[in-house]
């Protein structure tokens, strides 16, 4: 967008740098951006890459083309002109070159933008792909428009359609532009959350991490050994609260004769406690059902963020007792 700015084109031509090369130097970006949205759309739709490598892969790809779009343009560079202007070969395949990357590389974002139309699960997830398929739909729109106008004048064929797309470039261009960035704002500040531990399931890790710790230290056969290999923050908060839950469902059996969970979390925390003691010390178990406030994840976060109070003895001391059950959740 800075390229196509006025201003920003005089400062470059103070520099010797001409029309025609920032134009070259504003379709490498385009093309380099169409690297990144199939990366995007790939991550919606499945998740994963198809390949590690595949950013590399596509970037390379850019370039390649941007260069042979280059040495296409020389002419147009030479004589000061525009590559339209040339109405030749070179017109058509720079326009073919130029505007079919970019539709193939939104094809991935397409089939996810599609899937959430249809399912219509809940009503943000079918408003962004509502959003997500019109932005796409307009940039076909623009892209093809701009291949089948370049075919148009390597023919010499000057008519109203050329003449329509020449003076609705910005038109076109500027507000997709808009959308797709409005639309990539929210993803980008997220992935600096989660990049610097500030995101809610990187919070939720955190807090959750000392009451985790100790029970699955005393009670090691409900940590499930897949745990420690995860690298996203909600599949680790997810992860620990199935195995705090689980630890806490065994060790209410340890719970005093006629212990009731008390209805505040510092209550609850340190009864905990003396139920993990209990346990430790070989007490004899007795039947006892989860406790209600186990279906909550947010009276769970506050019996975590007591835990922090309680300063628990155990602390990272493994049990010394061989338990006999085994975990649902495996």
């Amino acid at each position: 967008m800075a390229l196509r700015n006025a201003t920003v084109q005089g400062v470059l031509a103070d520099l010797g740098v001409t029309l025609t090369d920032v134009r070259s130097l504003t379709h490498l970006f385009v093309l380099l951006s169409a690297a990144a949205l199939a990366v995007v759309g790939f991550l919606w739709e499945r998740g994963r890459l198809p390949s590690r490598r595949l950013p590399y892969w596509l970037v390379a790809a850019a370039f390649v083309i941007a260069a042979a779009l280059w040495l296409l343009a020389s002419p147009a560079r030479s004589q000061g002109i525009a590559v339209e202007e040339l109405e030749g070969w070179r017109t058509a395949a720079y326009m073919t070159l130029y505007s079919l990357p970019t539709p193939i590389a939104e094809l991935p974002a397409l089939f996810t933008a599609v899937v959430m139309l249809r399912e219509r699960s809940t009503r943000p997830r079918l408003l962004f792909g509502a959003v997500v398929l019109v932005a796409i739909a307009s940039s076909w729109l623009d892209h093809l428009y701009r291949l089948v106008t370049g075919w148009f004048l390597a023919f010499g064929a000057d008519n109203d359609f050329t003449d329509a797309r020449s003076g609705s470039n910005d038109a076109l261009f500027l507000p997709i532009l808009a959308v797709l960035v409005i639309i990539g704002i929210p993803n980008i500040v997220s992935s600096f959350q989660v990049r610097f531990g500030r995101d809610p399931d990187s919070l939720s890790v955190r807090l959750l991490a000392p009451l985790w710790r100790s029970l699955t230290s005393a009670l090691p056969e409900y940590r499930l050994v897949e745990t420690h290999t995860f690298v996203h923050p909600a599949e680790m908060a997810y992860r620990m609260r199935i195995e705090i839950d689980e630890c806490v469902v065994e060790l209410a059996g340890w719970l005093p004769d006629g212990a009731t969970w008390p209805e505040d979390a510092t209550g609850r925390a340190a009864l905990l406690e003396e139920a993990l003691e209990r346990f430790r010390a070989g007490r004899t178990r007795s039947h006892a059902s989860a406790p209600a406030w186990l279906k909550s994840d947010t009276q769970i976060d506050d019996v975590a963020r007591a835990w922090r109070g309680v300063q628990p003895t155990h602390l990272g001391r493994p049990s010394t007792r061989t338990s006999t059950t085994t975990s649902t959740h495996l």
